[in-house]
């Protein structure tokens, strides 16, 4: 089971707040080999995006995520995270692509040692759509193990 957590991030200045946040639980499959772990699972109603399933791919403090729509509708979208990095996106619409560059602030990843901590990972990333829009949004993933 995934604990998936995404929230806009807001700043006054002193402190940093999560609002508008998304949490939902759902199954999803985990890989490992070395230090690569990919985690894959189907979105949901509750994300708005019932129909697409979402991979992370986590390599050497590296993050890629993979959205592809199950129907074909759209072309698979990949965004990469690497901290301090801009990368450059498109954001396919049924209108058409609108370029999207992605800062990333921070990476936090987890093993789970201690056990306390929790497997999983954080994003903490900034969006610039077209120069148009900007937001800083939060991931959160959290791998719960059966049984807990």
């Amino acid at each position: 089971m995934l604990k998936i957590k995404g929230c806009a991030v807001t700043s006054d200045g002193v402190s940093e707040n999560c609002e508008e946040t998304m949490e939902f639980f759902t199954e999803g499959k985990l890989q490992r080999r070395g230090s690569f772990m990919r985690i894959r699972y189907p979105e949901s109603e509750l994300s708005g995006m019932a129909g697409v399933v979402t991979s992370f791919i986590i390599t050497d403090r590296k993050i890629r995520m993979k959205r592809v729509v199950t129907d074909g509708s759209l072309p698979p979208r990949s965004l990469k995270f690497e901290k301090g990095k801009r990368f450059d996106a498109s954001l396919h619409t049924l209108e058409g692509p609108i370029g999207m560059e992605i800062l990333t602030n921070n990476i936090v990843i987890s093993d789970g040692e201690p056990p306390e901590t929790g497997e999983g990972f954080s994003i903490d990333y900034n969006v610039s759509l077209g120069g148009k829009a900007e937001w800083r949004q939060r991931i959160d993933v959290e791998i719960v193990r059966k049984g807990n």
